[in-house]
């Protein structure tokens, strides 16, 4: 009886993993499960008065969220429509100074610096193509464009750790301060694989001391910033911090970065107000603090729509072409937008109905081998849901009961589970099918055909060497006593 129990409780969480496998919409996909959890409400009844508590406590989470995406989606559309994505991959480009650098600079910087700011696999948009100019074939491009994506921590200014601390109770600082911890051995595996992807092994161990000096220091701004500042904004400092080792290796062999020109510097301009104005918000919170306000002027949402509302005058976009960017944004935000409320609606049920309680006595049950398993456990969550938000609502109330039954410390263990989420979630069908897409306009009549199957094995095989590295690390961290609460 208490096996067929955990079945149920599980039964809401296998529908999903089953109707993504057989390729059903994810919006389909949550519906469905979120049915198959009500229909269960004989088993796991529903408690009114804290359905209703766990309700208002997330609004604000889910409002912020909403806003993040609707700002990252229409920031996208007004620079794709000036132009000023191309822009930018053209001036990086030539900034570095040949092939090889170029190609290393755009995989492991330039792809995670556009997905931390925006999000919704941009950074397969502004990569690939200018992979292809580079001299990458069409299979190569697209593949380390989409490596390249799991590079950076998370996408959109971090939504999905906001969700999972408020699922979990835990501190938002506390969770990306683990979740950077955690990170440093995923990120030399994935930019070893960039390396290898696009140069071959040979040439990836000769340029060895520039990509391994990138991808340390950007760990370790990402720690810092998640220590003293915020989460959100440690993905884009971070990825500004390998451009810039790449661009400083470049002058230190005689390659200056080339001028500017006015056009150029206005398609900068709104990533420049969008991480100024984190910092400043995060620099005067840590001096004075904001009070009542701290929730709103910290909030990632309210910048990327303030600066999603400048950023036609920034780049010059008439005032029609931009109505035009706010109306396919709009477009594409509800959909998008649709599937991360319905995982946050998905994770809430299954939290107040008790599912997630049962399912976390099993995972206590595991006893050791629940810490290795934390890794493979996100992996599947980002991979099923392809969504970092999606996958820290679903994910977020299990893991935390399991990590407190067993002693273990839940912002380590929701650290953990974020840091596989973030590129396992960017390796998914969806983004692959993108960057195929992004790489077929580069195609010329009878050239290259884009091998998907070899992209998807690829990308596969260097995202579960990262999910093996991050087993490596929790065990190691286990074992020294690291996690215990």
């Amino acid at each position: 009886m208490e096996t067929l129990h955990t079945l149920l409780a599980a039964l809401p969480v296998l529908c999903v993993i089953g109707l993504i496998l057989l390729r059903v919409p994810a919006l389909y996909a949550v519906v469905v499960s979120i049915a198959v959890a009500l229909v269960l409400g004989f088993w796991f009844p529903i408690e009114g008065a804290q359905l209703a508590d766990r309700a208002v406590s997330l609004s604000t989470v889910t409002v912020s969220v909403m806003f993040i995406l609707l700002g990252g989606i229409v920031l996208s559309e007004h620079l794709a429509a000036s132009g000023a994505q191309d822009r930018i991959s053209d001036w990086l480009g030539r900034a570095a100074g040949g092939f090889e650098r170029s190609m290393l600079m755009v995989g492991i910087c330039v792809a995670p610096l556009a997905e931390s700011l925006v999000g919704f696999g941009v950074g397969v948009i502004i990569a690939v193509p200018l992979l292809t100019r580079l001299g990458l074939g069409l299979t190569k491009a697209a593949t380390v464009g989409l490596v390249g994506l799991t590079m950076g921590a998370w996408g959109s200014l971090g939504p999905g750790i906001l969700i999972a601390s408020e699922l979990s109770g835990v501190d938002f600082s506390q969770l990306g301060i683990w979740a950077a911890k955690f990170n440093i051995l995923p990120q030399l595996v994935l930019g070893a694989s960039v390396a290898i992807i696009g140069l071959g092994a040979k040439r990836a161990l000769r340029w060895a001391g520039e990509w391994v000096t990138a991808s340390v220091l950007m760990w370790a701004t990402l720690l810092t910033v998640n220590v003293w500042l915020t989460p959100a904004i440690a993905g884009v400092l971070a990825s500004l911090v390998g451009i810039i080792v790449f661009l400083v290796a470049a002058a230190l062999h005689g390659h200056r970065p080339p001028s500017m020109d006015r056009v150029t510097v206005r398609a900068f301009l709104p990533y420049g107000v969008l991480t100024v104005s984190m910092l400043a918000v995060s620099a005067f919170n840590l001096v004075i603090g904001f009070g009542a306000w701290t929730a709103l002027l910290t909030s990632p949402g309210l910048w990327l729509m303030v600066t999603a509302a400048f950023t036609p005058r920034l780049v010059g976009i008439a005032r029609s072409d931009a109505q035009l960017s706010v109306g396919r944004g709009a477009r594409l935000w509800i959909p998008i937008c649709s599937v991360n409320v319905l995982y946050i609606m998905f994770g809430t049920l299954l939290s107040v109905n008790g599912m997630t309680a049962e399912l976390a006595d099993q995972a206590a049950g595991l006893g050791r081998w629940f810490v290795p398993l934390i890794p493979v456990i996100g992996f599947l969550g980002g991979y099923i849901t392809n969504s970092n938000s999606g996958a820290a609502a679903m994910l977020a109330g299990g893991l935390t009961g399991a990590s407190n039954s067993l002693g273990i410390n839940s912002a380590a263990t929701l650290g953990l589970q974020n840091s596989t989420t973030g590129f396992s979630s960017m390796a998914s069908p969806s983004r692959v099918e993108l960057a195929q897409r992004v790489a077929q306009r580069d195609a010329t009549p009878g050239g290259e055909k884009i091998d998907t199957v070899a992209i998807l094995r690829t990308v596969l095989i260097s995202c579960g060497a990262a999910v093996a590295a991050l087993m490596l690390g929790a065990i190691t961290a286990n074992a020294l006593g690291w996690l215990a609460a």
